[in-house]
């Protein structure tokens, strides 16, 4: 008997069957999905591109595409089988195993796979709501899954030239007019918005400032998780006011990275001074500590007495003393706790004024030095 070759020879049962095995199922979901999804082994992880960046898999997304995919391959099997066989991969598709089977094989599928490190890998990069942002050269390109990022700006960065009035006046303050200081602090914005750490360049604001300065391009660019500005100084409802000209903010810390890269830091002599007497101060702090006090956990000092006796030794050393709230964040810095006591008198634990020295302000002796009669808390 002739074979007509023309003829395709039909798979067996069993050859059909193996075609919506889990391990072809897998491989056909990686195939699907290579553009939304990526695991990560070390952190036993799924990843899911949502279109602007990649997010940690917390709602199963996964697996409920592999329960998609297994029904899927059930409809087909179910109008291309024979009927009783199709019933059975049916039946076998529609459970749950099935899916999980699939989502568990495709994990190490090379699709799929990925390393922590490749995520967030360039801090040149900025991802933006407006797309992916080159902090060299002020390029803005569409989103796209290879660019492995998943941070995300706050806000997209205005047009050039956009005032932002309220922040200008805030930088003005803190750089106390200065030209060079205002641009000098617009270069570190743009060092800080390329993944750099800006706290060393600094040094020459106070740790308020400092702090506020930082929190806030944290939350605008590279740590766009990172949570909402503190206070600002004694207006609590600054940052918050601060928000509606976030966009020029952004444009203004992508100018100055753009002068960073041109000029480099190059912070101006102000700023190299100002640090300087800052770190000098705080060096300071620490002898008149050594010097003047007594560390003890049931000791107590009022802060106006701590501050006065700061002021004489500052002044008889050449050391510029600073203000009280410079003064009582350096105490903090060092550990000791500002408390309150229960006549509202304010002052900080675990430290007293040596009765011995002779250089103390006429005070209120039991302003001076006192131990808890209380407990701390």
């Amino acid at each position: 008997m002739e074979v007509d070759s023309a003829k395709p020879t039909l798979p067996t049962g069993g050859q059909i069957v193996r075609l919506y095995q889990p391990r072809p199922l897998a491989r056909a979901f990686a195939v699907v999905h290579e553009q939304r999804l990526r695991y990560v082994a070390r952190r036993r992880q799924w990843m899911a591109w949502d279109g602007t960046r990649w997010r940690p898999d917390d709602t199963g997304l996964a697996l409920d595409l592999a329960g998609e995919l297994c029904r899927t391959a059930a409809d087909v099997a179910a109008t291309e089988m024979p009927e009783k066989l199709g019933l059975r991969v049916v039946e076998r598709l529609g459970a749950p195993t099935a899916s999980a089977a699939v989502e568990r094989l495709a994990r190490t599928d090379r699709l799929l796979a990925a390393s922590p490190e490749q995520f967030d890998a360039e801090p040149d990069l900025l991802n933006t709501p407006a797309g992916i942002l080159d902090t060299r050269t002020g390029d803005v390109t569409p989103h796209r899954p290879e660019a492995y990022m998943t941070r995300i700006a706050a806000v997209a960065p205005a047009d050039p030239g956009t005032p932002c009035p309220l922040w200008s006046g805030w930088l003005d303050r803190i750089a106390g007019g200065d030209a060079d200081l205002l641009f000098y602090l617009q270069r570190v914005a743009g060092w800080a918005l390329a993944g750099r750490d800006p706290g060393p360049a600094l040094g020459f604001l106070s740790a308020d400032d400092r702090r506020f300065f930082t929190s806030l391009l944290a939350h605008l660019g590279a740590l766009a998780d990172a949570a909402a500005p503190p206070a600002c100084g004694d207006d609590p409802d600054f940052a918050d006011r601060l928000e509606a000209e976030y966009p020029a903010i952004l444009r203004w810390a992508v100018e100055g990275c753009l002068a960073w890269r041109r000029v480099g830091l190059a912070p101006p002599p102000a700023a190299r001074a100002a640090a300087e007497r800052r770190r000098a101060a705080e060096d300071a702090t620490g002898r008149w500590i050594e010097e003047s006090t007594d560390k003890s956990p049931g000791a107590w000092a009022s802060a106006g007495a701590l501050y006065a006796a700061w002021q004489d030794w500052a002044e008889r050393a050449g050391v510029d003393p600073g203000s009280r709230k410079r003064f009582s964040q350096a105490l903090e810095a060092r550990g000791f706790a500002p408390k309150r006591r229960r006549t509202g008198q304010r002052g900080f634990a675990g430290l007293a004024l040596r009765q011995a020295q002779g250089n103390l302000r006429p005070a209120d002796p039991s302003s001076v030095i006192g131990e808890w009669t209380e407990p701390l808390g």
